[in-house]
């Protein structure tokens, strides 16, 4: 789906956008041949893609973000999780969560190639405080310096709350966070969110790197609990 997924280099040989009749004929061909490989996020949502988990010959899911390091992933259902599947992932340097033990773990690509976004970088001249909207992160515009506080809106329209009370504001979507965070030396406020993973894998500077979270969300990553008390971290 071209609002999923962008590309960057090359030219694929075949291009579908997703629909119901599409994911029935691969289902269809994945349950008789290996030939085919099908490769899905997570096995929480629509039921020919839950199908196609349960009954593809060849079946492999790719990294979606934060379930990587969570005890119990929000979007793959465990207990109908195959053992010795292909897992394909970033190369991390953090330690992953123990449920992917099971898998075949394939690291496709470093973290930091996620800077490789063709999508603009935004300036942040000006900008002492950057809050990134994502799981966790408790924010009131009343109380901040306004002129020097960028918001930026998570890219899922779903996951998107109030943040009318921020002058700077942009959508997370139409810039590359990741690139644009490179060289930013300010305050990050950020929660459970792929934007954190980044900033502690690819970033050298995290002085100011302040993390958000509810306590169930800290206690679901246990694998990142040593690095993230290394942090300014708030939980409640």
């Amino acid at each position: 789906m071209p609002n999923r997924i962008e590309q960057s280099k090359g030219t694929p040989w075949l291009t579908i956008e997703y629909n119901t009749v599409i994911a029935f004929f691969t289902l269809l061909v994945s349950i008789f041949t290996r030939k085919v490989e099908v490769v899905i996020p997570h096995n929480k949502g629509k039921p020919l893609v839950n199908l196609m988990f349960r009954y593809s010959r060849n079946l492999s899911i790719i990294d979606d973000g934060m379930d990587t390091f969570r005890d119990v992933p929000r979007n793959i259902d465990l207990e109908t999780l195959r053992s010795n599947i292909s897992y394909y992932t970033f190369d991390y340097d953090l330690p992953l969560a123990d449920w992917l033990s099971k898998l075949h773990v394939i690291k496709a690509c470093p973290v930091s190639a996620l800077v490789s976004d063709m999508r603009p970088i935004f300036s942040f001249e000006r900008i002492r405080t950057i809050i990134i909207e994502s799981p966790g992160v408790v924010y009131d515009a009343q109380d901040a310096d306004l002129e020097a506080v960028l918001f930026i809106r998570h890219p899922n329209v779903n996951k998107n709350g109030n943040n009318s009370g921020f002058i700077n504001t942009i959508n997370g979507k139409e810039y590359s966070v990741e690139k644009s965070l490179q060289n930013y030396s300010g305050k990050i406020v950020v929660g459970e969110s792929m934007v954190l993973i980044f900033a502690l894998s690819c970033l050298e500077d995290l002085v100011s790197l302040r993390i958000m979270m509810k306590k169930n969300q800290f206690e679901n990553l246990s694998v990142l609990h040593e690095i993230l008390r290394k942090h300014e971290l708030c939980i409640f």
